[in-house]
Formats: C-alpha cells, structure tokens, sequence
C-alpha cells in the first residue's frame, strides 16, 4: 500500500467524530472506533505507543475497498480513555473481549504494530478459540522472560517509566512540540533523513495524519504513554510460550526500533507461529502494508 494512501478526504470528519463507548466490568468505560467497511472480515486493531484508536484511519481506504471491517480502542490514559495505573498487558486483553462481546464478535481476527503487539499476544493468550488469525508487526515490548531480545527504545523506556519517569514527559513533549510544526516543514526536514522509518514523513497527507493521531493521543498529557510503556516493561502477566493460538510474526529488516532478533524471539518461543521479513521495510513500512498481510493470510 503506497504511502500517498495512508491519510482520508475525510479525515478532518472522521476526527471529529466523538469515540463509541462500550461499558466493561467494573464500570470502566472503553472507548473505541471503527473503520473500513460496515460488513466483513472482522479486525480488531492494537495500537502503538505513543498512540490511540484513531490509528485505524490509516488502514480505512485499504478496508473499504478489500471488504474488511476494523475496531480499534484507545488503553487506558491514551486517546479518550480514562487512565487505570497499576494494569498489566494481559489485564488489556480483557478490555480487547469486553469489546468483542458487546460488538458480537464470536470470531475475529486480531493484529497489533509496535507497542501493539505484546497487547495482541495477550488476546491470543486469553482466547485462542475465538481468533481466526493473530498477527503482530514489527512487534515491540519488552517481554520478561527474554529482555534481551527487545530493542535499545523500549528498554529505555520502560526503565525510564518506572524509575524516571520526568525524562519520558520531556521526551513526549518535545514530540508534541514536533508536531506542532507546520507539516512542509515536517516533510522537508524528513527529506534529508535516509532512514526507511522516515519515508512516511516525507508525504504531506501522512503527516496530516500523524499529526492529528499524535494530537488525539496526548489529550490527557502524557501519564497514559508513560504508563504504557510500565505494562510493556513489566511482568506481562502470561508468557508468549503459552500461547495456542497460530500467530504471524512481520518484520521488516531496516526497523531502526525493533531489531530482527525481538521477532525471532516471538517466532521461536511461540509455539505455532510463522516469521517473515520484510526486506528493506522499516518500522512504519512493515506495519501499515496490510496487503501484505492478506497475502499471507491467503484472503481471496
């Protein structure tokens, strides 16, 4: 999918549009939206950090013209969701079936990019009946039981969020302050950056985008991201070698922010699982080619 497609005509609208709210146990209201097309292959999407739902406009148009139907929720303190310290990545997948039950999803399929995926393993932990496909791309986290299989940034992060956590708030506020910037000079700047993870910025309409994510994201300040990154850094609350479901492991192989090894890691420890590279794809790349994806799915 070409990058000139990752923004809509109607993104300011789809913005603007307040988040629906589903009501989970214990009272904690989740907030969530949905893209693509009404009826479908039905995908529940997991976010990155820093993020929120609102990363789902990204896979819209692709969606609406290949019949497939996504709802993605904002965790807690992201996005429009209010926070809930103290969680653990497993905890989260309870909020992914709490979704899943009120939509009526019996069966569906659940992907996950970046800090999504430990968040996607969780739901294959939790509910492997219930899943047609997992796929996590370009999978971050920093998982306990092999830490280190993960990349210099989310370990940094994660033991930042947790004994110095004022150093990650400088850190998201000078990339708010980034994105406040006029988006010619975002792209010009991107330009001059030879890393395959910058290609994206290099095109006005994803910086469009990215831009007004990144806005929606860190509505509430910057405690949810933080906070994000203490559950990724964490005891997760269930082990990747107990997962029973079959999982797609994506990577591509010039991601500046997850090495090749953290998805060798999950395709060797995870007992059913399927490993592809991507060559010469980095971070962004990797995740948001969801046509690549359906080929390996085989989706007619």
């Amino acid at each position: 999918m070409s990058t000139d497609r990752f923004a809509l005509p109607s993104l300011e609208a789809l913005l603007d549009h307040p988040p629906q709210t589903v009501t989970r146990t214990g009272g904690a209201p989740l907030t969530y939206s949905r893209f693509g097309a009404p009826d479908g292959r039905r995908v529940m999407w997991l976010h990155g950090s820093p993020s929120c739902r609102l990363e789902g406009l990204v896979f819209h148009d692709w969606a609406v013209e290949n019949g497939v139907s996504i709802v993605a929720f904002d965790r807690p303190g992201l996005g429009d969701a209010p926070p809930r310290p103290g969680l653990t990545v497993r905890d989260i997948a309870d909020d992914a079936v709490a979704l899943a039950d009120a939509l009526g999803w019996d069966r569906f399929h659940v992907f996950g990019g970046s800090a999504g995926g430990p968040y996607t393993l969780a739901v294959a932990a939790a509910i492997p009946q219930r899943l047609d496909a997992v796929v996590i791309l370009a999978s971050g986290g920093v998982d306990p039981a092999n830490p280190a299989a993960s990349g210099w940034v989310d370990r940094a992060a994660s033991v930042l969020s947790r004994r110095t956590p004022a150093i990650l708030t400088a850190y998201f506020s000078m990339i708010q302050l980034g994105m406040r910037l006029p988006g010619p000079l975002i792209t010009g700047v991107a330009r001059w950056i030879p890393s395959p993870d910058a290609a994206p910025l290099r095109h006005p309409r994803f910086v469009a985008l990215f831009k007004a994510v990144n806005a929606a994201a860190f509505r509430q300040g910057t405690a949810g991201a933080i906070e994000d990154y203490r559950r990724l850094g964490s005891d997760w609350g269930f082990s990747v070698g107990d997962i029973r479901a079959p999982v797609t492991v994506i990577q591509g192989t010039k991601d500046a922010s997850v090495p090749i090894r953290q998805a060798q890691h999950y395709a060797k420890t995870i007992p059913d699982a399927a490993l592809h590279l991507a060559p010469g794809d980095g971070h962004f790349a990797a995740i948001f080619n969801w046509q690549r994806v359906a080929t390996i799915l085989g989706w007619a």
